[in-house]
């Protein structure tokens, strides 16, 4: 965004967006180079208007008090998952889902409803997505950018730093629509060696390394003691 001032002007200011009203999206892709429509959660207790009226067609919207990611609502999104992908997916015909290792992900309810509804769960390891998850190595830094240029758009046009949840999920639904194309999505598939399968070409350089500690040497790393000098 280019800001214009007279020249010599030692402090410069510019309109942003701050919007109190949050919004947490998930999005949902595939090996072939297909994304489902978004699940939006907003923040707040109850739904007063239609939120996505502007977003994709067959996108979802649920509310919760902080706009986060519950186990609960996470059932909700396998639910819509299960109406996007279509009729083809049951017990003799089921679907891979793969998904980081977020807490709201893994409970007892979301597995079992998952698997009544023909989805197999694969969780990858902590702390990896950054190397193993395909829309955090080639969707999301696309997608921030061009939600920055959305919402710039948007204050331009409306001349205002506050967005609506409606205007926030439309901005947002801009932005995802642009960012999760086929070349994007294949390309995180590929760098991760997801699809095509490649086992054997992860480097596991930059994830950290777990170490089990016992209590006495956690003890020790505190108080700065080295075990060797333990008598």
């Amino acid at each position: 965004m280019k800001i214009l001032a007279r020249k010599g002007t030692s402090s410069v200011y510019g309109l942003t967006c701050d919007s109190r009203e949050w919004l947490t999206v998930l999005c949902c892709i595939n090996a072939t180079g297909q994304a489902i429509p978004s699940f939006y959660i907003f923040k707040g207790s109850r739904i007063i208007g239609n939120y996505i009226e502007d977003c994709e067609e067959g996108a979802a919207m649920a509310m919760q008090k902080k706009a986060w990611m519950t186990g609960e609502l996470f059932q909700a999104w396998i639910e819509h998952f299960k109406k996007c992908i279509g009729q083809d997916v049951g017990l003799q015909n089921r679907h891979l889902l793969i998904l980081d290792g977020h807490g709201s992900h893994v409970s007892l309810a979301v597995v079992s409803k998952a698997y009544h509804a023909g989805i197999e769960i694969l969780t990858l390891p902590t702390h990896t997505s950054h190397k193993l998850q395909p829309l955090d190595v080639s969707v999301f830094k696309s997608l921030k950018v061009n939600f920055r240029k959305q919402r710039q758009a948007w204050q331009h046009q409306t001349a205002s730093s506050q967005a609506s949840k409606r205007e926030l999920a439309a901005i947002a639904s801009k932005a995802i629509q642009l960012s999760l194309n086929e070349h994007n999505i294949k390309a995180g598939f590929r760098t991760t060696r997801i699809w095509p399968l490649d086992n054997t070409a992860c480097k596991f350089d930059g994830m950290p390394c777990m170490y089990i500690s016992t209590e006495r040497e956690m003890a020790n790393e505190e108080e700065g003691i080295e075990e060797d000098n333990l008598s």
